[in-house]
């Protein structure tokens, strides 16, 4: 066969593959909202075509939908029945406003709210002790009728339905991010050890694409970084984001408390301590409730200015410590509670002045719950506002004692933090 004959023969399997097959009907609910009376649910619904043209090799199927009218469906939510059905023009746009069930105010015979969408279970909707109806992707939830709507292709179904109470709500909510968290792992790690066949696995790394989880109103994607680290952000509805970094000992290091608790072997970490895993350094330590912290107390200021404390290692009370002072390898169980000692630096004055800091105390915190400095931080700025941290017993070029402007009573050991040394619960 020669060129030419070869060439005839690729275009007319060209113009083969590129039939086009009838359309196919459709309907997609686009809105639903409540009467101006609230006793009947209003849902709006896409009727069209859609056609598939099946393209060549070069550009694949393509389907185009094509909307034929919009239908606003009634449900009277006292008799639980579907009610009349009227019919309007689609919008002169795609994609354009007549999604929305307000555009057609005059046909409802007021202005109608969209109802609220939960996205499964994203979002308290279904919390409140008489919620509102409130729509879960394509499904329409009553809950004071205990019946749900939703499409099933050729028309509106109502079936009963039992809103889930709070409780429900929270376990369901964190099966589901468990899951979710655990297909992302799985999918990188699939993903790594596919590329790393052909690549350098100290060097592979990705954009934002890398995807594995499918849930309505969900968002996730995973990275792979240099150093055999991969980083996942979710995004659940908008009202929940977190992101959660694994290492390459597959220690799990994530910014969410809540998930952290759910994940097993997870801990979690403040913004910089994640980015931090992100860029393949060591990982803050997993609470650990046998490891020691460092404890300080009060000392006699007899000899200091008015209105000044000073606190250090051998300070006072010593006998509520695990053990004798000791900066490199602490003194107290994390598992304790103690109050934390906070300062707020005066830039102005220099930092071994006993003005040039005040020192106050948070309400007792247990060890354990200082998963990093900047965790600690933030418990000095709950308690005591913004500019306040965890104090250093480095901070004033002294790493032996700090003096300050504040009354902090001698009656509890406080913890304090051991500069960058192992000393500390984190």
């Amino acid at each position: 066969m020669n060129a030419r004959s070869t060439s005839g023969a690729l275009l007319v399997l060209l113009a083969a593959t590129a039939c086009t097959p009838g359309p196919e009907p459709y309907g997609v609910i686009r809105d639903a909202g409540l009467s101006p009376d609230g006793k009947t649910l209003l849902v709006l619904i896409e009727h069209g075509t859609k056609t598939t043209a099946r393209g060549n090799i070069f550009r694949g199927d393509i389907t185009t939908a094509r909307p034929a009218s919009m239908r606003i469906h009634g449900f009277d939510r006292s008799s639980g029945n579907l009610g009349p059905v009227s019919s309007q023009p689609p919008p002169a746009e795609a994609n354009a406003a007549g999604d929305r069930l307000d555009r057609y105010a005059a046909v409802t015979g007021g202005t109608v709210a969209s109802l609220k969408d939960c996205r499964a279970l994203y979002t308290p909707c279904a919390e409140a002790t008489v919620p509102n109806p409130y729509r879960v992707g394509g499904l329409i939830v009553d809950p004071q009728g205990r019946r749900s709507i939703e499409w099933n292709g050729e028309r509106l179904v109502v079936a009963p339905f039992q809103a889930l109470d709070a409780a429900q709500i929270r376990i369901a909510r964190e099966a589901l991010f468990r899951r979710s968290v655990e297909r992302m792992r799985s999918a990188a790690t699939q993903d790594f050890a596919a590329r790393a066949t052909k690549e350098d696995p100290e060097r592979i790394t990705t954009g934002e694409a890398g995807t594995a989880e499918r849930d309505p109103g969900m968002t996730a994607f995973y990275q792979l970084l240099p150093g055999r680290v991969t980083m996942a952000r979710f995004d659940y509805g908008g009202t929940t984001q977190f992101a959660v970094v694994w290492q390459r000992d597959g220690a799990c290091v994530t910014d969410s408390v809540a998930v952290a608790a759910l994940i097993a072997g997870c801990h979690g970490t403040d913004a910089p301590g994640l980015e931090r895993a992100a860029r393949g350094i060591p990982r803050t330590r997993p609470p650990d409730p046998d490891r020691m912290g460092t404890t300080w107390g009060v000392i006699d200021g007899s000899d200091m200015p008015p209105g000044t404390v000073t606190v250090a290692c051998h300070g006072q009370p010593t006998q509520t410590a695990a053990k004798p002072c000791d900066e490199r390898q602490g003194d107290t169980a994390c598992r304790s509670a103690l109050p934390m000692l906070c300062s707020k630096a005066d830039a102005a004055l220099p930092p071994r002045s006993s003005l040039a800091r005040r020192l106050a105390l948070t309400a007792p915190v247990r060890g354990t719950e200082l998963l990093s400095v900047g965790a600690a931080d933030k418990v000095c700025q709950a308690a005591l506002g913004e500019g306040w941290r965890m104090t250093d017993g480095e901070e004033a070029g002294n790493k032996y004692q700090v003096t300050g402007i504040g009354n902090v009573p001698a009656t509890s050991r406080f913890w304090v933090r051991a500069g960058e040394g192992s000393a500390n619960c984190w």
